[in-house]
């Protein structure tokens, strides 16, 4: 049986009319809406294993308490011993950062044959990293939420055209700033074909298995057909235009971080704001999903998904005068935008802080 958790967080939704400026303007009501967090029973986590991906237990690994204390340990002693770790790191996985920079953080590597392995991950999730002849190519592996891969893999984990990885199944026991993980079935082995795991449909550079992850279409290129491959495209799920107040979004994400040149992370946003959708992002790569899809997605990631979620914007009584409220997950306020000239000026209010 699930227990459920009921609390009440401040969400802004978007209206599901078609109509834009009711989907883009609003009158600043925050809107207050029971959300339910979920502590999952084992049943339900073991069925929501993916079908391409095949588990066993195997009792030579370790558990999920050993693998964490193991990756963690004791606080490093000093700035010293922790450099040293650090440099350690840096020169374990250089042939990958060479590629991928800092794309990821690393489980482990494997030399086979000719090819260099990693296993990675970042916000999304695990990856398998691939260099082969100085070609580097990163699949995303398709792990559900639920799957904790070991950082101590005790064997090879490529082996015979195949992925074989030691974990568990965990749970987060939700709060509502801050997880706690807990095991829920140890000592298991997963195992992926890896030709699985390489599909790649349309030869954009994303894997099949993230495509579908982030709604981009695993059979063209350009899935917003905007001329832009995918895996150049800053917005690759809705084509770019440029008019007031796309190009007030565009300044305001493109002032929060630069991810532009990392093909493998976006800033996740939701929105059924045309305006939104249509950004040009110079500095970030970004999703911005709509209504439907954001909860759809919710059930794949892990935690940290939206760095920060807008809701609707407030027309001032000066008509050059706009207001955004904002909230992130430890703080909340609103963005002024001032329309002179043809030109946005844009200040930050922080109102509260969790």
């Amino acid at each position: 049986m699930k227990n459920i958790l009921l609390f009440l967080l401040p969400i802004y939704f978007f209206s599901q009319n078609s109509n834009t400026p009711n989907l883009c303007f609003g009158d600043g009501t925050r809107e207050y809406f029971g959300k339910l967090l979920v502590n999952d029973s084992e049943e339900t986590i073991v069925s929501e294993n993916p079908s391409h991906i095949k588990f066993y237990e195997n009792k030579n690994h370790i558990s999920y308490e050993e693998d964490k204390k193991n990756r963690y340990g004791a606080p490093p002693a000093n700035e010293q011993t922790f450099q040293k770790w650090h440099n350690a790191y840096e020169k374990k996985y250089a042939g990958f950062t060479k590629y991928f920079g800092n794309s990821f953080s690393y489980i482990q590597i494997q030399t086979h044959k000719k090819e260099s392995f990693a296993l990675a991950e970042n916000r999304f999730g695990y990856w398998l990293l691939e260099i082969k002849n100085n070609n580097p190519k990163a699949y995303y592996i398709g792990f559900s939420k639920y799957t904790h891969l070991n950082y101590h893999q005790d064997q090879p984990f490529i082996k015979d055209n195949i992925l074989s990885v030691s974990g568990s199944f965990v749970r987060n026991l939700q709060a509502v700033r801050y997880q706690t993980i807990e095991p829920v079935k140890d000592f298991l082995t997963f195992e992926v074909p890896l030709d699985e795991i390489r599909k790649d449909s349309d030869q954009d550079g994303y894997n099949d298995f993230f495509e579908h992850l982030i709604y981009l279409n695993p059979y063209s290129k350009d899935s917003d057909q905007d001329g832009i491959s995918d895996f150049f495209d800053t917005n690759p799920l809705y084509a770019s235009e440029s008019n007031k107040f796309s190009n007030l979004y565009e300044q305001i994400i493109d002032g929060r971080s630069e991810n532009a040149d990392n093909p493998y992370n976006f800033d996740v946003y939701r929105s059924d704001c045309e305006y939104f959708q249509q950004v040009n992002s110079k500095k970030n790569r970004v999703l911005i999903l709509n209504e439907k899809q954001s909860y759809q997605f919710d059930e794949h990631y892990r935690r940290d998904l939206y760095p920060t979620i807008y809701n609707k914007i407030i027309k001032d009584p000066k008509d050059n005068i706009f207001r955004i409220p904002y909230h992130t997950i430890s703080s909340g306020g609103e963005i002024i935008a001032v329309y002179e000239n043809r030109q946005w000026t844009i200040t930050e209010h922080q109102t509260y802080i969790i």
